[in-house]
């Protein structure tokens, strides 16, 4: 049975879903929300401006992060809630429309896992017996692993939420006033030249961090929110997995 199943096309669709929410990202930041802060050398920038793109570098330079949210557009729903962190440990679950796909990243390994409806209608009856609701594991070091690794690893995660453009004209920013987003004080920006399509949510704390984004457009509306930064995060294998490197392996020298 194992023979028949394709492990390239299974994982490579979980890393499918991790650039969806890479696409997400620089959507939000990139077009929703366009947040190229771009400064010219020896320029003064305004004050909003400077607490966006500092609240930016100090979000991509935490240790770990929570992200949680979800974006409605035309292709459909896209969502996420990851913990990642950046010592070989993250945690979390990306969703594209009917499909929700478990990621644990745990030392060296990365490990998948979906339900009957994900494998039926990527891989087929055989893969779905096989493989619905179990754990699959890849070493990180694989190109697969290291695509769904990258969904749970802070830094990577965070650059490519927070990834501009190239060539964008610098934005200008306004503070619209101060409000809380679950109890947690903060500065709420948006940018003064282009209307309407969204906001930044920045803590006012001595290190400024980016708790929300929000963005809407006509080709779709969304959320994005941040907590927990750099907080420890600690992971465990899950009991049982499918090695598909060795069943790899297996099938190559078979």
């Amino acid at each position: 049975m194992t023979a028949t199943i394709h492990r390239t096309q299974s994982f490579r669709y979980g890393a499918y879903l991790g650039r969806r929410w890479a696409s997400l990202g620089v959507g939000l930041v990139g077009g929703l929300l366009p947040l190229g802060v771009v400064l010219p050398a020896g320029a003064a920038p305004s004050s909003a401006a400077q607490l966006v793109a500092t609240a930016v570098a100090d979000s991509k330079a935490a240790s770990s992060v929570t992200v949680a949210g979800s974006v409605v557009t035309n292709g459909g729903t896209i969502g996420i809630h990851v913990t990642a962190g950046s010592t070989g440990a993250g945690y979390g679950t990306v969703r594209l429309g009917r499909d929700a796909v478990r990621v644990i990243l745990s030392g060296s390994n990365v490990y998948f896992e979906a339900g009957r409806g994900f494998w039926l209608r990527n891989e087929g009856k055989t893969a779905a017996q096989l493989f619905a609701n179990r754990w699959v594991q890849t070493a990180v070091t694989t190109s697969d692993g290291r695509q769904l690794a990258q969904l749970v690893e802070a830094n990577s995660l965070m650059n490519q939420i927070f990834k501009f453009g190239d060539g964008l004209s610098a934005t200008r920013f306004r503070v619209l006033g101060r409000s809380t987003i679950s109890g947690q004080p903060v500065t709420v920006v948006e940018p003064s030249n282009i209307k309407g399509v969204g906001r930044v949510y920045i803590s006012r704390s001595s290190t400024p961090y980016v708790v929300r984004l929000t963005g809407s457009s006509n080709s779709g509306a969304g959320s994005v929110t941040f907590s927990g930064y750099n907080r420890p995060v600690t992971t465990s294998a899950p009991k049982n997995p499918i090695d598909i490197d060795q069943l790899g392996k297996a099938r190559a020298g078979g």
